[in-house]
C-alpha cells in the first residue's frame, strides 16, 4: 500500500506530488502516521524554507480533491483547489469547479456546422464585463 503527499510552497501552491510506500509512513507500532510520512518526504525529496508536505488521495477522500501540480492548498478549509483557468472566473462550491461570470452564448446551427465555438478571453471581459466570450472557428475550416 502507498500514500500520496503534496509539496506545498509558502504561497500554498502545490509544486509536486510524491508517492510514499506504507513502510515509510508508519510509526513504531505499525500504524499509519502522517507525521512520519511528511518527515520522510522532507528528508528524501527535500525541504525548502516555507515548504510543507500534506497528504492527498487519488479518490478525493482526503482534502476534497487529489492534489496536482499548481493546485492551491486552502488551509482555512483544509482542501485542494484546482488551478484557476481565467482571472475573472469564480469558484463554485457546489460543483467544485471554476465558472465564467456568465454563460457562453448559444451557437446557431449554422455556426455549429461551420465549426465555430466560443472561447473565454479575460481581456474582452475587462473591456466589457457583459462580454468575455469570443466566437472562434476551428482552424482548417
Amino acid at each position: 500500500m502507498f500514500y500520496y503527499f503534496a509539496r506545498i510552497n509558502s504561497l500554498n501552491i502545490v509544486t509536486e506530488v510524491q508517492r510514499v510506500e506504507d513502510y515509510n509512513s508508519t510509526d513504531y507500532l505499525g500504524n499509519f502516521s502522517e507525521v512520519v510520512a511528511t518527515e520522510f518526504c522532507a528528508k528524501i525529496f527535500g525541504h525548502l524554507p516555507g515548504d510543507r508536505w500534506i497528504r492527498t488521495a487519488k479518490d478525493g477522500s482526503i482534502r476534497r480533491q487529489f492534489a496536482g501540480k499548481n493546485h492551491t492548498y486552502d488551509a482555512e478549509n483544509d482542501r485542494f483547489l484546482p488551478p484557476k483557468p481565467h482571472g475573472a472566473w469564480v469558484f463554485n462550491e457546489t460543483t467544485y469547479e471554476y465558472e465564467a461570470p456568465h454563460a457562453a452564448p448559444e451557437l446557431t446551427d449554422e455556426q455549429r456546422a461551420d465549426s465555430y465555438y466560443y472561447q473565454w478571453e479575460d481581456n474582452e471581459y475587462l473591456l466589457d464585463n457583459s462580454n468575455g466570450w469570443v466566437l472562434k472557428q476551428v482552424e482548417g475550416n
